[in-house]
């Protein structure tokens, strides 16, 4: 099983049956601190619970925690048998003052990982607050610079043109990071992520716009 640690990215595509996660740190002591390695990936499998151990090869990815991730199952067909290998898609990330700003494609199928090489001017900014996968485009918001600006933009990926995008979302608070965020019927919702902000953000991925929803009871704790 993978070695204890925080700061770590973890995805599942939809409708597959594992969730995988990878890279982080260790809050150990000095002495007995594991330095958790960026050449795997651990994969739990939801029917057998069950971790398999994923080795990487093709990059060498620097240490680092935070980094954000989604997954999609790519479907295609080679010498007329179907394929259907989950590709997880990461982004970003840092290793204490260091920040990282890159978009990285690890196919769980064989450990390949390659860096995108996108086209367009729309970076997102080296932290992001969420991510997630819809049809061929990965979508990202919030988060922040290593200035300690917040982002205010929706940041679209298109995985077939190798683009990416923006949107400004204005009137919705920016969210930093460590934000909970799931899909469903093609909404990002979004909860937590900044001090004081108790409210469930909805952002529409088929429009782009983007509303806090109204909830009734007692909120969690948004940070």
């Amino acid at each position: 099983s993978p070695q204890p640690r925080i700061g770590h990215f973890y995805a599942t595509a939809p409708g597959s049956n594992k969730t995988y996660i990878g890279f982080g740190k260790n809050e150990g002591s000095q002495d007995d601190k594991i330095v958790i390695p960026t050449n795997e990936i651990w994969g739990f499998d939801h029917k057998t619970f069950l971790w398999k151990r994923i080795a990487l090869h093709g990059l060498n990815i620097k240490e680092r925690e935070e980094s954000v991730a989604t997954a999609v199952i790519n479907h295609y067909t080679n010498n007329t048998q179907p394929e259907n290998p989950t590709i997880i898609y990461v982004f970003g990330g840092k290793n204490k003052s260091k920040f990282f700003s890159d978009l990285l494609k690890i196919d769980t199928s064989n450990g390949t990982v390659t860096a995108i090489k996108s086209k367009g001017g729309h970076q997102p900014p080296e932290l992001a607050g969420a991510f997630v996968g819809y049809y061929n485009e990965v979508y990202i918001w919030g988060g922040y610079s290593k200035n300690g600006d917040i982002n205010q933009k929706l940041f679209v990926y298109d995985t077939h043109q190798n683009t990416w995008t923006s949107k400004l979302i204005e009137d919705i608070p920016g969210r930093c990071n460590a934000s909970s965020v799931t899909t469903d019927d093609g909404k990002m919702l979004i909860y937590g992520g900044q001090k004081d902000q108790t409210g469930l953000l909805e952002i529409n991925l088929k429009t782009l716009s983007a509303r806090i929803l109204p909830t009734s009871g007692l909120a969690p704790i948004p940070d």
